[in-house]
């Protein structure tokens, strides 16, 4: 079995803000189940963000290495030999199909079924550096390679990422594997541009953390534990929480609080766990060496800030919270084919 040779595979954001979505599934916000609220919280858990966010895998391409945005967790495809999503590779053979610059029939069908216009541009943003560049759809290559974990040849129209290829030359500024850089795809660009900022945790006292109903499905992780730990950090009127329930030097649960500080509002609450699918991710301190995980600030110019990096996603995608939770969770389509 070939296989093409990735270059990396980090794990940035990719987000495409187009209003109007392709027919398919949309990532639904995870809510944590109330046995005396069900009714409301089914209602909940129909709420759907209107962001969709990609991952980008930096490939070999023809000649030179590619960044290719990914688009096929939303492009549907079909078996219809008249609306198929490549052309029949078979005839060009096992290495040559590897990787392949769809002509306009392709290009345009992916286009139309993804509700993109020519005339849109690609915004890639690096958030660490607060730097924005542009490029118009009608620039782009629209490329398909062969997913990150390889296929058996015949290749199959689902064995393939497909997406744009960018030039990883017109990046000048950014991090060399994508780190921090977010894409959308639209008519205007959607990023405020107020560049966020890295949490920097202090260890602070279990009694500093705002007292608020624990989640039930975590009772068990929480008996468990035979230590707590927490974590503060202030910024933009915000306090925000971390309350570790550790055991023999093993975080079990980690939980998120957020509160507002002029109305002690709590806008965000979340849990993580160590699981089959993730990890926890490792937390900012004041190292000025140290790869940062969680960031928070204003993001979107019509979106409340966010606050994101708590886990390491092995199975499935990680997401992005708002500081308001009336304002679904974003989830990364990370082409994750485990």
């Amino acid at each position: 079995m070939n296989k093409l040779f990735y270059v990396l595979f980090a794990v940035p954001f990719f987000i495409s803000c187009m209003n109007k979505k392709p027919l398919d599934q949309k990532n639904i916000n995870s809510v944590k189940k109330d046995t005396t609220l069900t009714s409301v919280v089914a209602a909940e858990t129909q709420k759907m963000s209107d962001l969709d966010i990609y991952n980008v895998n930096s490939i070999f391409g023809e000649k030179d290495t590619i960044a290719l945005i990914s688009l096929s967790d939303k492009y549907q495809l079909s078996e219809h030999k008249d609306s198929l999503a490549i052309p029949d590779v078979e005839k060009l053979g096992e290495k040559d199909a590897q990787y392949l610059v769809l002509n306009s029939t392709y290009r345009n069908r992916m286009l139309s079924k993804m509700k993109i216009a020519e005339k849109d541009s690609v915004y890639v943003y690096d958030y660490a550096s607060n730097i924005v560049n542009a490029f118009s759809v009608k620039s782009l290559k629209v490329v398909a390679a062969i997913n990150v974990y390889g296929a058996d040849w015949p290749y199959s129209q689902h064995d393939y990422m497909i997406g744009f290829g960018l030039d990883p030359k017109l990046l000048k500024g950014f991090d060399s594997y994508y780190l921090n850089t977010l894409v959308c795809i639209g008519s205007k660009n959607p990023f405020a541009m107020k560049q966020l900022k890295a949490i920097k945790w202090k260890e602070t006292t279990i009694t500093k953390v705002p007292v608020t109903a624990i989640n039930p499905e975590y009772n068990d992780l929480i008996k468990m534990a035979s230590e707590k730990k927490a974590y503060s950090y202030k910024s933009n009127g915000f306090e925000y929480f971390l309350q570790d329930y550790i055991k023999e030097e093993t975080v079990l649960l980690r939980r998120l609080i957020v509160k507002a500080e002029k109305t002690n509002k709590i806008v965000c609450d979340k849990y993580y766990r160590e699981s089959e699918s993730s990890s926890l991710a490792q937390l900012n301190d004041n190292s000025e060496d140290k790869e940062v995980s969680q960031w928070t600030g204003k993001l979107f110019k019509n979106k409340p800030e966010v606050v994101f990096g708590f886990e390491y996603v092995s199975f499935g995608c990680s997401g992005i919270s708002f500081l308001d939770k009336n304002e679904p969770d974003v989830f990364l389509n990370c082409d994750n084919r485990h």
